[in-house]
């Protein structure tokens, strides 16, 4: 699918820093987030780190687990007795691949396509909601992966169950990194943040 740019464009978000994502953790009474850090360093300096986060949301229990070991990261989710595990593997060269996307759908509408691209890229490829799954309002999805740097920029899009659609251009991926990227939609924008840290009652943070 091409893009096509058109006057539709109603929302441009930058990525926000995780201090600013800290600050809003006290919002809501319904939220808290433990998290622990185990650092050791080799004989030959290399840094090998495991964090543990346990986020508690309306009763309802994820703990994440990340091992960063010599530029490899594996992160495994257990939710609901269920553990997922994603591998991503930083090069030298400072790029991210296949990093683990949650798409929230905070809106008020259900997505039933979704497409995200490359700036500098001309087509939308496929749309990542296979199989007619529908994301509807309030519910998040996972298993969407993508590949960046620090100076890629993305554009996505999305399209309502009323078939209106709404594109996002120019989304910086700073601030973000190797342990995931939460995508939350509501209305005319998108927010993007680090994967563990809350996306409920923060500020919006418009480019």
């Amino acid at each position: 699918m091409r893009k096509m740019k058109t006057i539709g464009i109603r929302g441009l978000i930058a990525a926000g820093t995780i201090a600013g994502i800290m600050a809003f953790t006290g919002c809501s009474a319904s939220y808290s987030l433990e998290s622990s850090t185990n650092t050791v360093t080799d004989v030959n300096g290399n840094k090998h780190s495991t964090t543990v986060e346990k986020k508690t949301e309306n009763g309802h229990t994820t703990t994440t687990k990340t091992v960063t070991d010599n530029g490899k990261t594996i992160v495994e989710k257990t939710e609901n007795g269920q553990t997922t595990s994603v591998t991503t593997q930083k090069p030298q060269n400072g790029r991210y691949e296949n990093v683990p996307v949650t798409v929230v759908n905070a809106s008020d509408d259900d997505i039933v396509e979704l497409y995200i691209s490359d700036s500098t890229s001309d087509s939308w490829g496929d749309n990542l909601l296979k199989n007619g799954y529908v994301l509807e309002a309030g519910d998040e999805a996972d298993g969407v992966t993508i590949s960046f740097d620090e100076n890629t920029t993305f554009d996505l899009k999305v399209v309502e169950d009323d078939d209106e659609v709404i594109e996002y251009n120019g989304i910086e991926m700073k601030d973000i990194n190797e342990n995931g990227v939460v995508l939350t939609f509501k209305g005319e924008t998108v927010n993007v943040k680090p994967a563990g840290f809350p996306t409920d009652n923060m500020e919006e943070n418009v480019a």
